[in-house]
């Protein structure tokens, strides 16, 4: 419980979308129902869709495991990024991941995960270990071949499914490309100072 305290304090964004995503997992489906990304009921005008279907899931292992991954690359970013940035960043990063899979995948009609806001977060997160040393670099290079050798291979097919999703549901790798878009946008409307935190 001590160590839950300072990681509230160090990314306290960060931390409650985390909770959020675990605490609705255990939220009844007709809930969830709701708030997941459903093409046909967007276009009938359920724009809520856009930012809720972050933070709801198929599964709970789906969400501990989204949660978890969010809330260490938010632990990294978001005191150097700071806080109400970051919330800022999730708030106009999640619409445009939903957007984005509107127009790009026509065959997803359902979407559940916070796996997109979550590669945004790992792109800020990488932004700030890029200024900390060569060694980081490396680390930065090597996750970053790692997750393009992983997306080719999802949007091949050959890793469509996933331990933590149900039989039915596939790796929506279209969202991750899309979170890592996001967090590039951010940073390329980033104004960087030569020693201080960085500006969105």
């Amino acid at each position: 419980m001590r160590a839950a305290v300072p990681l509230l304090e160090r990314a306290p964004a960060s931390s409650l979308l985390a909770f959020a995503c675990v605490v609705l997992a255990f939220a009844p489906e007709a809930w969830l129902a709701h708030l997941a990304y459903e093409r046909g009921a967007i276009f009938k005008g359920e724009v809520w869709r856009l930012w809720t279907c972050h933070l709801v899931h198929f599964s709970v292992a789906q969400a501990v495991t989204d949660a978890l991954v969010l809330l260490s690359m938010g632990a990294l970013a978001e005191p150097v990024v700071g806080t109400r940035r970051l919330l800022l960043a999730f708030i106009l990063g999640g619409p445009f991941i939903s957007l984005g899979l509107l127009a790009s995948a026509p065959a997803m009609l359902e979407y559940r995960g916070a796996s997109g806001i979550a590669m945004m977060a790992a792109v800020l997160a990488a932004a700030v270990m890029w200024r900390e040393s060569s060694a980081w670099k490396v680390l930065v290079v090597a996750l970053a071949s790692v997750f393009a050798a992983k997306t080719l291979a999802e949007a091949g097919g050959g890793l469509s499914a996933s331990a933590v999703l149900p039989e039915f549901a596939r790796v929506a790798w279209q969202s991750h490309v899309l979170g890592a878009l996001s967090g590039v946008s951010i940073l390329a409307l980033a104004r960087w100072r030569s020693a201080g935190p960085l500006r969105l």
